[in-house]
This record gives structure tokens, C-alpha cells and sequence, in this order.
């Protein structure tokens, strides 16, 4: 299963890897930010896909409005008749992302947008 924390370029592509085994073979689900992974309600660009053995696959990942954003806090899911099982959290970060800045200059109002550079440590 998965644990730790990913940093991803925006537009990159990223995968979370998430694998289960049991009798009878278990069925994932994803979680972001402690609540089920609504694919249905991502938009169709960007929507990740759960591959066969249960990683999440990102083609692109965006940022954006809270709940359209990748990032966040992930965890996969396994449960067959036997019980449940969750993996460990994965935190995805997304790199790069734009800001707004707003400054003045000889009495000139401004607008800039650059790139934040952050840096996360998780121990």
C-alpha cells in the first residue's frame, strides 16, 4: 500500500500505488482528504483512473478550486467479505502552482502571477 508524500509538476503525470490481496479478491476505493473519491463529480479532463491493480493514475494533474484540485490527502480502501483494510496516507502535492500577486510602484497598481516555491518535509 501506500504512505509518504508525492510533489508532482503541474500538467505531470503521477500514480499512487495502492495493491490488495485476498479471498475473495478485494475491491479498492479510493479516499481523498478522508472522504470516497467521487470520479463521477471530477471533470473529464482530469479525472484520475484506477487502474487493474488499484493504483491511481493521474494523466495530468491540476490545480485549482478545492474540490476539482489533485491535491490532497489520499488513502486506498480494500474490502471483500473478510473485512476492510486502509493503507497508510499519501499526501499529493502539486509543484508550480500560480498565485496572484498585487503590488505598487510609484504609485501604479500592479498584477503579477509567478510560480510559489514551497518546500514540505514529512518525517
Amino acid at each position: 500500500m501506500l504512505w509518504g508524500y508525492v510533489v508532482v509538476k503541474v500538467g505531470s503525470p503521477a500514480t499512487l500505488s495502492c495493491r490488495a490481496d485476498g479471498t475473495p479478491e478485494p475491491s479498492i476505493e479510493w479516499l481523498r482528504n478522508g472522504q470516497p473519491l467521487e470520479m463521477d463529480k471530477l471533470d473529464s479532463q482530469s479525472r484520475p483512473i484506477v487502474l487493474s491493480e488499484g493504483s491511481l493514475f493521474f494523466l495530468s494533474v491540476v490545480p485549482g478550486r478545492r474540490s476539482q484540485s489533485h491535491e490532497g490527502v489520499y488513502a486506498c480502501m480494500a474490502r471483500n467479505s473478510a473485512g476492510k483494510a486502509t493503507s497508510r496516507n499519501a499526501s499529493l502535492y502539486i509543484a508550480g502552482k500560480t498565485v496572484g500577486m498585487s503590488f505598487k510602484l510609484d504609485g501604479h497598481a500592479s498584477t503579477e502571477k509567478r510560480k510559489r516555491e514551497t518546500l514540505r518535509l514529512s518525517v
